[in-house]
């Protein structure tokens, strides 16, 4: 079982004794993107373009950015190109256990300015003000050629009785990020148990750590609820039943042993300040009525206001 352990969840769970406290992960829910190959087809997966080369492959097609309620789908677009740069992955890590409060840097300057870049050429021109659910409609519309989100949403994009104006689900294709960036965080533990259980708890516990991680139940889950195993070999059952849901099967086969996983920009901030001042700002990044550096500038301020 332990092989199937991914290394970061297994790190995590690891005490400096070198015994292990909880039960690390075996399987990745990443967050990637959807975009509709009636709009766009792409050479090959976006995970192998750069930001440039992503951003010039859309030409004028547009992504279904919103800047409403913390701005959900921006929020998934900064957290790749901030764990695209050098020492961004640890920058984010660590702000999930001590939140972020300054922005005043070349990194996120530089995450910024490439954001507002993707604003001005590639943005929705109803983003602003707009919620999610505004910015999903528009790419069930056919007016955006990219949705950012998780694999939640597939039962719906799969669903025939949701389609309208034109649009058609079977023409959706699930992808990750430009510079083979993909959302998770695998520093967490899967399950735990209590200490001092009484024995026969304990071995029950043990028992059911061992089931849920039989290959087969690991394979059941993707299959139900999405995800990769990266240290499984799966079974010929499982690939031909995941090839039935196409969308999971893009997924899978678009992640590989370089795709680089980052924990989500809004889960290394403060929930307040990414409800509040990082959504009220972010209006004037994506008009342009203020620079990078007035944002970054901005948003410490905000941060430090919140110690």
């Amino acid at each position: 079982m332990k092989k199937l352990f991914i290394k970061e969840s297994l790190d995590f769970c690891t005490k400096e004794d070198g015994g292990v406290y909880a039960l690390p992960l075996t399987v990745l829910r990443p967050t990637g993107l959807y975009y509709n190959s009636a709009l766009i087809q792409p050479p090959g997966s976006f995970t192998q373009m750069s930001w440039d080369e992503f951003s010039d492959f859309l030409g004028d097609h547009k992504i279904a950015f919103q800047t409403a309620e913390g701005g959900w789908t921006v929020n998934l677009f900064l957290t790749t190109i901030i764990g695209s740069l050098e020492g961004g992955p640890e920058v984010l890590k660590a702000g999930v256990e001590k939140k972020i409060t300054d922005f005043n840097t070349p990194l996120f300057i530089e995450a910024f300015t490439i954001l507002q870049k993707l604003f001005q050429k590639n943005g929705w021109s109803g983003a602003i003000g707009a919620t999610y659910p505004d910015a999903a409609n528009s790419f069930y519309a056919n007016q955006t050629a990219i949705l950012p989100d998780g694999t939640w949403i597939i039962d719906k994009i799969n669903d025939p009785t949701d389609w309208a104006n034109g649009f058609d689900g079977s023409k959706v294709v699930g992808d990750y990020y430009p510079e083979n960036m993909a959302i998770a965080n695998p520093y967490v533990y899967d399950w735990m148990m209590a200490a001092n259980l009484p024995k026969n708890e304990e071995e029950l516990a043990l028992a059911f750590f061992e089931f849920i991680n039989r290959p087969e139940e690991i394979e059941a889950f993707i299959l139900a609820e999405g995800g990769i195993a990266p240290n499984l070999e799966y079974s010929e059952n499982f690939k031909q039943q995941l090839a039935s849901n196409k969308l999971l099967s893009d997924f899978a086969s678009n992640a590989n042993s370089d795709t680089k996983y980052v924990p989500y920009f809004h889960d290394a901030i403060n929930a307040s300040l990414f409800t509040g001042d990082f959504s009220n700002y972010l209006p004037n990044l994506y008009n342009g009525s203020w620079t990078p550096e007035k944002f970054a500038e901005e948003l410490t301020k905000s941060a430090k206001a919140l110690e």
